[in-house]
């Protein structure tokens, strides 16, 4: 059983939103927060469109920025459900260096591959804070 959180990021001009504001504490891990995208209106293949049918063989990676500047990114993953996918891990959390503001910014394809077109969304935060006891 994974622990979990749906959160809408709305879209507009080259600002995005998530419907509230993320954090999570100095050691958690194993969580997923799940993405919808409100108000983003591209199309794959001129049929899907990307805010309300991303899951129709579309894929994402997401870029992170860590507080300390260094810049990571995560292997493509299929959407699914249209919703993006990002998992706090236990690397992320686990030691003083961790704590502040991360910056992510997801990439959407129409594809698999190396011949897939890209679109990138405004990034979004979130904030590892320090535990308190």
């Amino acid at each position: 059983m994974a622990i979990s959180k749906n959160i809408t990021i709305t879209i507009r001009s080259t600002k995005a939103t998530p419907s509230e504001k993320l954090f999570i504490y100095q050691g958690d891990f194993g969580i997923d927060f799940y993405f919808k995208l409100n108000e983003f209106n591209y199309s794959i293949k001129n049929t899907i469109n990307l805010a309300s049918n991303l899951d129709e063989g579309a894929y994402a990676s997401v870029t992170v920025q860590c507080p300390n500047g260094d810049i990571f990114e995560r292997d493509p993953f299929p959407i699914e459900n249209d919703l993006l996918k990002f998992t706090i891990t236990k690397d992320l959390t686990d030691d003083l260096s961790d704590i502040g503001k991360y910056t992510l910014q997801f990439h959407l394809y129409d594809g698999e591959g190396s011949d897939a077109n890209r679109i990138t969304i405004p990034p979004i935060s979130f904030e590892v804070r320090t535990l308190l006891i």
